[in-house]
């Protein structure tokens, strides 16, 4: 499903998506104390955004106020984030599974109007 909007900006995307279209905006930052992605229960109700930030800068504090959930990937060794695609890339893996296992376990599959987008916040 794609939803069209006129903003300009990440805050009025995000204040339209959520405001306009009940969509549930997870911002997956390198944030300590936040639930590892790993163990978030994502929404299997409503359409979702994930909000990834610049790989040098991450995502603004003000951003992260505004999103229903902050999650991290946990990480070992020096490093504590992996690029932007890749982070992408197993969190849209992991949503999918959690989608896959509630359809299979279930006996009606998450409603048809269940989609994910991203936004990127960095430039």
């Amino acid at each position: 499903e794609t939803v069209s909007t006129q903003s300009t900006g990440v805050r009025p995307l995000l204040h339209s998506l959520k405001k306009d279209h009940n969509v549930f905006v997870v911002a997956l930052e390198t944030v300590e104390h936040q639930s590892h992605l790993f163990d978030f229960p994502f929404p299997l109700d409503r359409p979702l955004a994930l909000l990834l930030g610049n790989e040098r800068f991450g995502i603004e504090s003000e951003l992260l106020k505004e999103c229903d959930a902050v999650v991290r990937i946990p990480c070992r060794g020096v490093k504590n984030s992996l690029n932007v695609s890749v982070a992408f890339a197993v969190s849209a893996y992991e949503l999918l599974r959690q989608w896959s296992v509630a359809s299979s376990s279930s006996p009606s599959p998450p409603s048809s109007s269940s989609t994910f987008s991203s936004i990127n916040s960095g430039s």
